[in-house]
């Protein structure tokens, strides 16, 4: 039987835990991808397609690019629906004995992209927790960037139409859910007009007793007080924020639980008629009151921006504290 060399045992080794991902296996001043990976990314990246000498018959083909100019590579390939493990040395390779040691530091998916100059646009990147259970649902978003999350239920929400017109609302671009979900076929359509990435996560991270324990470890007890099923819906997106990310997401430090009754109900039908974020004519922003009104210098403000746009408060209070906000800035 054929035997891989040692560097290629251990990418092997490391690429059996990110079976779904593509892996950027750090060598030297490149990220290198080798098999499947390697044909995948060179088509969609449209870079060499090489080979390397791995101890089999055949070369194994390769392709790489430069680590310091990683982050466009990353986010061609996310565009495109796939998800990027990054694996980096974990040792000073002059202190190392033998082969450096390698580790995957983080997976990158739609909902996890941090870096403002990776960011796809100015619209909001959220990541959202979905689940169901017999007549309830609830849902949680969270914006990585920001580490915005908010979170709301319903309490009767037979086939999921209230749950399907809030993912139509926020127009998630990642969303993990439990088995009721992706049971549901009208839930799965919506989920396809808003092209985000599906994930069918274990049900185990939605469990009570695992997801309250994560909401309590992360936020503190008070917050196991919210309804039951949203505990489970925020400790199943917390969990799966840790392990991509390989570490807590300690920017995210607080839950805003709303009801649809605090926001001004806006189908889809009426923010395209009324133009807030698009104008008509070419679905482009110019022309849209979002172009008339954002002057803002960051992405992340653009996007918090937006979601105000879409999401009008109906609260006087609400209302009155954005405006004092406003005032005693300017």
């Amino acid at each position: 039987m054929e035997k891989v060399t040692p560097m290629m045992q251990q990418y092997l080794e490391i690429k059996e835990q990110c079976k779904d991902a593509i892996l950027f296996f750090r060598l030297g001043d490149f990220y290198e991808m080798f098999f499947e990976d390697a044909k995948v990314a060179s088509g969609v990246l449209e870079i060499a397609l090489t080979g390397k000498s791995c101890g089999l018959e055949e070369r194994a083909p390769m392709c790489g690019v430069p680590f310091h100019s990683a982050d466009s590579y990353i986010a061609r390939l996310v565009e495109k629906g796939y998800r990027v493990a990054i694996c980096e040395q974990a040792e000073d390779p002059k202190s190392a004995k033998g082969l450096v040691r390698r580790e995957i530091v983080r997976v990158v998916t739609p909902g996890t992209i941090l870096d403002e100059g990776v960011l796809a646009s100015r619209k909001t990147n959220y990541m959202c927790a979905a689940i169901m259970e017999g007549n309830e649902s609830a849902v949680v978003f969270c914006e990585a960037s920001t580490g915005q999350m908010m979170a709301t239920h319903f309490d009767e929400d037979s086939g999921g139409s209230l749950l399907a017109a809030e993912l139509m609302r926020m127009m998630p671009v990642e969303v993990i859910y439990n088995l009721p979900v992706h049971r549901t076929e009208a839930l799965m359509q919506v989920l396809e007009k808003c092209g985000a990435m599906k994930v069918l996560y274990n049900d185990m991270y939605f469990a009570e007793e695992y997801a309250k324990a994560a909401v309590v470890d992360h936020f503190g007890p008070e917050k196991e007080e919210m309804p039951p099923l949203v505990v489970r819906a925020v400790g199943g997106l917390l969990s799966y924020l840790a392990q991509l990310q390989k570490l807590k997401p300690m920017h995210i430090t607080d839950i805003n639980l709303y009801t649809s009754a605090q926001f001004m109900e806006l189908d889809a039908t009426a923010t395209a008629n009324l133009e807030l974020c698009n104008a008509m004519y070419d679905k482009g922003k110019k022309g849209s009151l979002l172009w008339v009104l954002d002057r803002c210098k960051t992405g992340m403000g653009a996007r918090t921006m937006r979601s105000w746009l879409i999401r009008p408060l109906l609260s006087v209070t609400q209302i009155t504290a954005r405006h004092e906000a406003v005032e005693e800035l300017m």
